[in-house]
């Protein structure tokens, strides 16, 4: 059978408000697909990459940052040796767990040797993502650096969760009233 035979659209043409349409069309939230959760490409709020677990692996593995980013490129992950290493220089919780597996797979190493617990701050985050005042810095945020909302409410969420990492747990006020102050500044450069 040929495509044309099976596909009813073949050789029809879409109109520019439809494609227009199409183009506006924002995906939804990687966060809430219960098969990206289950395929382990979204971050889990309980585990984080062990940034000097994965450098010490990598090295036993007798590879440069840069192979270890070839090789997952290889692999299908979109990264660079600058990433690797930022990542090595701290524990990084943004970082999904199929891909975590595919660093362990390359390093040869298990997956729970390159992994921490992260404290339960899991409702903290919950409530600071659901005030107001978070999706009001959120949709700046998205403004000032042209992100999705979605987007902008991760990249801030991980500015607070680095936070947390380095020992402090901010009431949600005092963080709320922070990524306010960051937004006042940040609007104030771009001007």
């Amino acid at each position: 059978m040929r495509e044309r035979d099976s596909n009813p659209t073949f050789g029809k043409s879409l109109s520019i408000d439809a494609l227009l349409a199409a183009a506006a069309v924002e995906p939804p939230d990687i966060s809430t697909d219960a098969g990206a959760r289950l395929l382990g490409l979204v971050e889990d709020p309980r585990q984080q990459l062990d940034g000097l677990a994965m450098k010490r692996a990598r090295q036993r593995a007798g590879l440069t940052a840069s192979e270890l980013a070839a090789r997952l490129e290889s692999r299908g992950w979109e990264l660079t040796a600058a990433g690797l290493m930022k990542w090595e220089m701290r524990s990084a919780v943004d970082v999904p767990p199929a891909l975590i597996g595919a660093i362990a797979l390359t390093l040869s190493a298990d997956v729970k040797s390159l992994t921490s617990e992260v404290p339960q701050i899991d409702e903290r985050i919950a409530s600071l993502r659901s005030a107001p005042r978070f999706q009001e810095a959120a949709r700046r945020f998205g403004v000032l650096k042209n992100l999705s909302k979605e987007a902008a409410a991760r990249a801030l969420e991980s500015r607070v969760l680095a936070a947390v990492h380095r020992g402090e747990v901010p009431e949600l006020d005092e963080t709320l009233a922070s990524l306010e102050e960051l937004m006042d500044a940040l609007e104030q450069q771009a001007r």
